[in-house]
């Protein structure tokens, strides 16, 4: 009896200590050297974001944080490579939807789907700004969706299936019009072609045309978000032009491998969201003109399983999918 009241004690102490686990590596997480994964190349806005929340994570837990650049393929390189990590979270993504969102939906031989990543949180986020020529005889949205009625016009986009693309694909449907779909590689060269009258319009970020609407040769008719953007405040929103609920954006996000023991995952939560509390953070990203708006890592999953679910509509309709 002795003997076996004494094997109980033993069971449920092993089961407790097993339960207590998890929480006791949270409470003395992080230990080593963190890596940041950001899937493209140096010096971009991704790059930035991941270099200076490597600085504030650094500044305040006391361990390293290494930035590792893995461009190439849309970004899925190195998305792939997050996906591969060890769960211990160690090792974090910070990524746009480009390459965690997209790539997999248009690309059937993709190795990975965005639910294979563990959630972490918005670090950023940023409007598309639908821009034209100044020389296009347009001045609103309502004019150019009038003018694209009378006659064809071409949209530029940084390539098929960016988010771009679906984003002006998006417009096209909401908006009713058709419009010729012409690839680029990069947001860079497809404003260059809007500018030089090749395609007529473009979707992409304020920080990357505001020069251009500045000096004059573009012309913003609107931007995707609820709210108008500090760094084009006088850019009407598309519902304001008339577009009930057109309320998207590019976001910036943290993600962890699969697999992540969900007390380390809420700390990671934790940890990034004050990292991005830090004045040098606030300060750059301000800059870039992002917005940073922190969400719960609950509600930070559910937007992405919206946001995939509206993608894979938009994607199906348009047929733009691949098997590249």
């Amino acid at each position: 009896m002795r003997k076996r009241i004494a094997g109980l004690l033993m069971g449920a102490a092993f089961a407790v200590a097993c339960l207590a686990a998890p929480w006791a590596q949270a409470q003395s997480f992080p230990n080593k050297p963190i890596r940041i994964i950001v899937p493209a190349s140096a010096g971009g806005p991704t790059d930035t974001l991941g270099r200076l929340l490597a600085k504030s994570l650094s500044e305040q837990y006391g361990v390293p944080v290494v930035v590792e650049n893995k461009a190439g393929a849309a970004g899925s390189i190195g998305v792939y490579a997050a996906v591969q990590a060890p769960p211990d979270g160690y090792t974090l993504l910070v990524s746009v939807p480009d390459a965690v969102t997209v790539y997999p939906l248009v690309r059937k031989s993709a190795p990975y789907r965005s639910t294979d990543l563990t959630p972490i949180t918005l670090v950023a986020s940023t409007p598309y700004v639908f821009a034209v020529s100044a020389k296009l005889p347009v001045k609103t949205m309502k004019d150019f969706v009038d003018l694209s009625k009378k006659q064809k016009l071409a949209m530029a986009t940084p390539g098929t299936g960016s988010s771009g693309h679906i984003v002006m694909e998006m417009l096209k449907e909401r908006a009713g019009i058709e419009l010729l779909h012409v690839p680029y590689k990069g947001a860079g060269p497809a404003v260059q072609s809007v500018i030089a009258g090749e395609t007529h319009i473009t979707a992409t970020s304020p920080i990357t045309i505001k020069g251009h609407i500045d000096s004059g040769v573009l012309r913003a008719l609107a931007v995707s978000k609820a709210a108008r953007n500090p760094v084009l405040p006088d850019v009407p929103t598309m519902i304001e032009s008339g577009f009930d609920h057109f309320d998207v954006s590019a976001w910036f996000g943290i993600f962890a491998p699969p697999g992540v023991a969900p007390e380390i995952a809420d700390k990671l939560d934790e940890m990034v969201r004050a990292a991005m509390k830090s004045p040098e953070y606030m300060a750059r990203t301000a800059a870039l003109g992002l917005e940073v708006d922190p969400v719960s890592r609950g509600n930070y999953e559910a937007l992405l399983a919206a946001e995939t679910g509206h993608w894979t509509q938009l994607i199906e309709s348009a047929n733009i999918g691949t098997e590249e």
